[in-house]
């Protein structure tokens, strides 16, 4: 008999022997084994001695055991998805004088579960009244599915799916089934005053797994909520440049203009009137210049004379008509009189 045993949930059977074994002297009777297995492990279908089924398996060989003979009571045991570590107890006995007491420790290693919650809002209108649920189980086991949504308590929510029950004007629950690798899908709508916001939260479970998400719901018409924003990295400075001092070539000294050569002086005209001074007469050698012409006189230009505008004389209304008539409050004409 093993003094140990391991059972994983959803693995295939394993064979757990039990052996007896004749030491006495004369045959013995035939001997029977009864097994207490753990709630709910069963035994897989097998050809062995011992028959498939739960609980408490008993076995008989078919014939006596012969002195130094033995048989081997061969359970297949699997363990289901809630099984539990524990111990399997029976007995063995051999007609009426034979009765042993047997028990074997069985482990099974916890199952983790696993599940993907996924929850997203429609935006129709002005605010987001529905509301999209998707649930994947990822685990390594099939199990019942749980889902707990809650609203604030100015948001009432609803669902028309048959698996869902609303215990309250803020609260839904749904239960069903699912297998491993399996998708669940729900919608819901969401009323009441989203001028002043709020928020859903959804919560999903199976098994050992638990995973919660809350999503907000528009303030105020036109106000999408805000996505997370990714953490930005930390921008490192650039590295310090030196600058290389610049360089002023010297300036050139500034060259001193050439002396002004002096021109031939002028000579003063004669006043009218005065008294005739004579010219003095050019040296020899030098050349003859003749005065300068007089400028001529300007010549006037004309203006050009404007028209003063015509004036026409103020409009005079009947003596007889003592309200103002309608040319006399815009700015028409005066009519001509009238003879």
């Amino acid at each position: 008999m093993p003094a140990g045993f391991t059972l994983t949930p959803g693995e295939d059977a394993k064979d757990l022997p039990i052996t007896v074994r004749n030491t006495g002297g004369t045959r013995a009777a035939r001997a029977w084994c009864s097994a207490r297995l753990l709630q709910p492990d069963g035994s897989a279908d097998q050809t062995v001695h011992c028959p498939a089924g739960g609980g408490l398996i008993t076995c008989t060989t078919p014939q006596g055991i012969a002195p130094g003979g033995r048989a081997t009571f061969l359970f297949r045991l699997r363990a289901t998805h809630e099984a539990v570590t524990g111990v399997i107890t029976g007995a063995i006995t051999a007609g009426a004088a034979i009765n042993v007491n047997v028990s074997v420790d069985v482990e099974v290693p916890p199952v983790n579960d696993d599940i993907e919650l996924t929850v997203s809002t429609w935006r129709e209108v002005f605010w987001d009244p529905r509301v999209d649920v998707l649930v994947r189980n990822r685990g390594p086991r099939p199990g019942t599915l749980k889902l707990d949504i809650t609203s604030s308590s100015n948001i009432a929510i609803f669902t028309p799916y048959r698996d869902c029950t609303r215990t309250d004007r803020n609260a839904i629950r749904c239960v069903t089934d699912l297998e491993q690798g399996a998708k669940y899908r729900m919608s819901l709508w969401a009323f009441g005053l989203p001028h002043r916001g709020g928020s859903i939260t959804v919560t999903a479970s199976l098994g050992n797994a638990t995973k919660s998400v809350t999503v907000p719901v528009k303030g105020r018409p036109g106000h999408n909520p805000v996505d997370p924003v990714d953490p930005v990295d930390p921008v490192e400075p650039p590295p310090a440049t030196t600058t290389a001092p610049t360089t002023v070539p010297p300036t050139k000294p500034t060259v001193p203009a050439d002396p002004t050569k002096p021109g031939t002086p002028t000579l003063p005209l004669p006043l009218p009137g005065g008294p005739t001074v004579p010219l003095p007469l050019p040296l020899p050698g030098e050349p003859t210049v003749p005065p300068p012409a007089p400028a001529p006189a300007p010549v006037p230009v004309p203006v050009p004379t404007t028209p003063p505008p015509p004036t026409s004389e103020p409009c005079q209304r009947p003596p007889i008509w003592p309200l103002p008539l309608i040319p006399d409050l815009l700015p028409w004409p005066c009519r001509p009189p009238q003879s």
